[in-house]
C-alpha cells in the first residue's frame, strides 16, 4: 500500500520547517568550510553535506518523545509518529534520489504491506526528504517530499520551507580552476625597434 501524500502531509508537515532549517544550514555549514575550493569532486560534497545533515539531526532530536532515531548503513533515518519513516537524501527536481542497491535500500524504496498490520498497529510507510540543487551546483533550489516504489516517484511535493523566501546565504562558488600560468610561464613581447623602416613616417 503506497502513502497517499494528504496523509504524509499530515503526518510530517509539522516536522517540514525544522527539516528544511536542518538542511540549509548543513548547506550553509558546508559553504564556509575552509577547504570547499578544493572539494572538485561531486562526491566529496555530498558526503559532507550529509554528514552536516545527520549531525544536526542527532542534535535536534536525540531526546524526543514523537521522533526515533533509526541509525546504521551509514546513515540516520527518522520514524515519526510511529508512521513515517523519513529518509534525508540529495535527490533531482523529480523526486528521486540516488543510492546503492543495497538490502537496506530496497527496502525502503520497495514498498510492501504489512501481513500483521491492523488498526492498533499501523502500517509503516516511508518517504524520502531532499534538497535539489541548481544546474550548477552552487546553492539549495529547493526541497522536496517523495514516496518511491522502485526506480518510479509516485508523487512529491515542496517542503514547507519557512526559510524559502530568505535571502540565500549558502551560495558554494565552483571550485576555482588551476591558474593557467606562473611567473615563470609568462612570456613577454618584444619591444618594438623605433629604427624599424614600418615606424618611420612617410
Amino acid at each position: 500500500m503506497f502513502p497517499t501524500e494528504p496523509f504524509i502531509r499530515h503526518v510530517i508537515g509539522s516536522y517540514e520547517p525544522e527539516l528544511c532549517k536542518i538542511i540549509h544550514d548543513a548547506w550553509d555549514k558546508l559553504s564556509r568550510n575552509p577547504d570547499r575550493g578544493s572539494f572538485d569532486l561531486k562526491r566529496t560534497v555530498a558526503v559532507n553535506m550529509h554528514q552536516n545533515v545527520m549531525n544536526a539531526v542527532r542534535s535536534a532530536y536525540a531526546g524526543s518523545s514523537e521522533v526515533r532515531l533509526l541509525e546504521g548503513h551509514e546513515t540516520i533515518r527518522l520514524l515519526l509518529k510511529k508512521q513515517v519513516v523519513v529518509r534525508l537524501k540529495k535527490m533531482d527536481k523529480r523526486g528521486y534520489t540516488r543510492a546503492q542497491p543495497t538490502q537496506a535500500t530496497l527496502a525502503f524504496t520497495n514498498v510492501s504491506s504489512l501481513p500483521y498490520a491492523y488498526d492498533e498497529f499501523p502500517e509503516i510507510h516511508t518517504v524520502d526528504f531532499g534538497y535539489v540543487l541548481n544546474e550548477l551546483e552552487t546553492k539549495i533550489e529547493t526541497i522536496l517530499v517523495a514516496a518511491r516504489f522502485g526506480e518510479s516517484v509516485i508523487w512529491s511535493y515542496v517542503a514547507n520551507d519557512d526559510a524559502g523566501d530568505a535571502p540565500v546565504v549558502g551560495t558554494i562558488s565552483p571550485p576555482l580552476a588551476p591558474a593557467s600560468g606562473t611567473a615563470a610561464t609568462i612570456i613577454k613581447l618584444p619591444v618594438a625597434h623605433k629604427d624599424r623602416k614600418d615606424d618611420q613616417q612617410k
